[in-house]
């Protein structure tokens, strides 16, 4: 039930690389956004959901960090996923933090 109202917009997920979060970060790929998909490690690049958003003709990259550090890991986030896509229209907070 794709309608494409998304297309052209660049968008970030925190907290993306499973459940609700991976979910909405598809569903926004569905629609024509590009994503960026956000997580704490490192090596957690959720491939499936990454290959997925590509199958849809979307741009999908992972930019590890842990939204907890404080403001400056957030700003480092912003600045790395913007710089990623060429700027950013939408943010979704969506990472639990303890």
């Amino acid at each position: 039930m794709a309608n494409g109202h998304l297309a052209g917009r660049k968008a970030l997920v925190t907290g993306s690389t499973q459940g609700i979060g991976a979910a909405i970060a598809l569903r926004f790929a569905q629609d024509g956004a590009d994503m960026v998909l956000n997580g704490r490690d490192p090596d957690g690049a959720p491939r499936e959901l990454i290959d997925r958003i590509a199958a849809l003709g979307r741009r999908a990259v992972y930019v590890a960090a842990d939204i907890s550090g404080g403001a400056a890991e957030a700003a480092r986030l912003v600045q790395e996923a913007a710089t990623a896509l060429g700027g950013l229209d939408i943010l979704v907070n969506n990472a639990g933090v303890e």
